[in-house]
C-alpha cells in the first residue's frame, strides 16, 4: 500500500512539472509573438515617419485655390484672379489664375442738351426771375 501511495504522489508530481512546463512554453510562446508584433510596429511606425519625410521632403504639391478677386471693370469686360500656394519647393503648375468677368457691353445714358430753349420757357423764367426793375420813388 505505501508503494501505491507513492507511486501515486510520484505521478501527480510529474503532471504538476508538466503543467509547468507546459505554462513556461506557453508564455515562451507568448512573448515571443509580443516581442515580434513589437517590433514590426516599430517598423512600420519607422517606415512611415520616413514616407512622412520624403514626402515633406519631396512635396510638389500646390494648397487649394483662394478665392476669386473683384472684377477689375464693372462692365465692358474685365479680369479677376486668384492665386494659391506652394507647399514645398518647385512646384510645376500656374500659382495665379485669371478669368473674364463683367463682360456685359456698358450702357451708356445719353442726356439731350438742346442747343437753343424755347421761346416760353424763356418768358417764364423771365418772369419769375429776370428783369425786375426797380423804381425810385422821389419823395
Amino acid at each position: 500500500m505505501n508503494v501505491i501511495l507513492v507511486m501515486l504522489i510520484i505521478l501527480i508530481l510529474v503532471i504538476i512539472i508538466l503543467f509547468f512546463i507546459y505554462e513556461q512554453k506557453q508564455n515562451e510562446r507568448l512573448m515571443k509573438e509580443q516581442i515580434r508584433e513589437q517590433q514590426q510596429q516599430r517598423q512600420e511606425r519607422k517606415q512611415q515617419r520616413q514616407e512622412r519625410k520624403q514626402q515633406r521632403l519631396m512635396n510638389k504639391t500646390f494648397g487649394p485655390w483662394g478665392e476669386w478677386g473683384e472684377c477689375s471693370v464693372a462692365c465692358g469686360g474685365g479680369i479677376q484672379q486668384r492665386s494659391r500656394d506652394c507647399n514645398g519647393n518647385n512646384c510645376s503648375g500656374p500659382y495665379n489664375q485669371t478669368h473674364a468677368c463683367n463682360t456685359d457691353p456698358c450702357i451708356q445714358k445719353t442726356y439731350y442738351v438742346p442747343t437753343y430753349y424755347p421761346q416760353s420757357l424763356i418768358s417764364s423764367f423771365r418772369r419769375s426771375f429776370g428783369r425786375r426793375r426797380h423804381h425810385r420813388r422821389r419823395h
